[in-house]
């Protein structure tokens, strides 16, 4: 017996189960043949409950870390560095996003898993016919569709797939500078030029007032998000202003607008909270820009209720119709120039069609 490892002093962590299945596994090659078989099957149950306990003691750690590290004033890069790949930093009084590569875009999963940015293409068309002072569009504290862990509730104008463009382009000026406050009253100065090739398009003037009326949306946002039992207030999502306020006067590139993007929005960015998407495939539209995004939060494939995407993509036509389009938006996705983030392996539907799931080409565990 002694070539065995002795017996943990106490069962209940689950180093101590799999230091225990482990000695379990070892007994079992010389055990008798009809208890061989018992042995390695309890040993798989006892690595099967200590995988659950790391994993909920790790989900237990995610909830308890703040979302934004904090870091003294005088800390330099190196040492945020770390923190930065992964979470949402404070150094002092200034406070960072976390940092992602050029080429991405990054926003709160929060965000991108939920009906905040539908896929409905009547948003923009509805706000540019609105008449000036109308408030027929707007919403007060309106519960956005989510999975059942998350309420996210959001007042101001309804919110599209472009404006999630145009947010993700904003929150790409602040990677490297400090979130606006009170103290620092940080704000960015661009052209309508600069930013719609920073958005990754051309310039014109649809583009502008197109840029422009989602600013002005996005300006109206406020959000709530509860989650984990507990909530969090984005009184705005940013505030923005214009040098040249009338939209009938004419439209030129280089016309300033100046961004500010406030420190409470860092709170959505703790560890694991948000996603980095290819820039090319945050320009997607319609379903297929929405399931995009929202399989990119994915890091374990699972089957979901059809009914609950179809609820969360905000798919304005008949749910009779959501399954067709649901395909060619996935098979579309299936693409080889699809970014690699977004890009689909497979997918299935359960036999009754209620469930559907998705295997993303890379990054999807079993």
């Amino acid at each position: 017996m002694g070539k065995y490892p002795s017996l943990p002093t106490s069962l209940g962590g689950a180093t101590n189960l799999r230091a225990l299945a482990a000695r379990n596994t070892e007994a079992a090659k010389t055990s008798l043949p009809e208890h061989k078989e018992v042995m390695l099957a309890s040993s798989q149950v006892m690595n099967d409950i200590a995988g659950g306990m790391e994993r909920k003691a790790k989900e237990k750690e995610k909830k308890e870390e703040p979302a934004i590290a904090l870091f003294p004033y005088n800390a330099t890069e190196s040492e945020m560095q770390f923190k930065r790949c992964r979470q949402a930093v404070q150094r002092g009084d200034d406070v960072f996003l976390p940092s992602w590569a050029i080429g991405l875009r990054a926003l709160p999963n929060h965000f991108l898993r939920t009906a905040l940015f539908t896929c409905s293409s009547s948003v923009q068309a509805a706000f540019d016919n609105e008449l000036p002072g109308s408030t027929t569009h707007l919403a007060e504290e309106k519960e956005i569709a989510s999975f059942r862990n998350i309420c996210i509730t959001s007042s101001g104008y309804e919110l599209c797939q472009f404006d999630r463009l145009v947010y993700s382009t904003c929150l790409e000026y602040y990677r490297l500078l400090p979130l606006s406050s009170e103290r620092n009253n940080q704000y960015v100065s661009t052209s309508f030029y600069a930013f719609s090739r920073c958005m990754g398009g051309t310039y014109g003037d649809k583009t502008h007032i197109a840029i422009r009326n989602s600013l002005l949306r996005l300006g109206s946002a406020k959000i709530c998000v509860r989650t984990n039992q507990i909530d969090t207030d984005l009184p705005k999502l940013l505030a923005v202003n214009f040098e040249n306020v009338e939209i009938g006067n004419d439209l030129k590139g280089s016309d300033i607008l100046r961004i500010q993007v406030p420190e409470s929005v860092a709170e959505l960015f703790g560890h694991g909270a948000w996603t980095t998407v290819e820039t090319e495939a945050v320009r997607y539209n319609g379903l297929k820009g929405w399931l995009a995004s929202f399989y990119a939060t994915h890091s374990k494939k699972k089957w979901l209720p059809v009914e609950a995407l179809y609820k969360l993509t905000g798919y304005e036509s008949h749910f009779g119709n959501f399954k067709t389009s649901l395909t060619k938006a996935l098979d579309k996705l299936m693409a080889p120039d699809t970014p690699s983030r977004c890009r689909i392996k497979s997918y299935n539907f359960s036999e009754d069609g209620k469930n559907l799931l998705v295997v993303r080409a890379s990054k999807m565990e079993e």
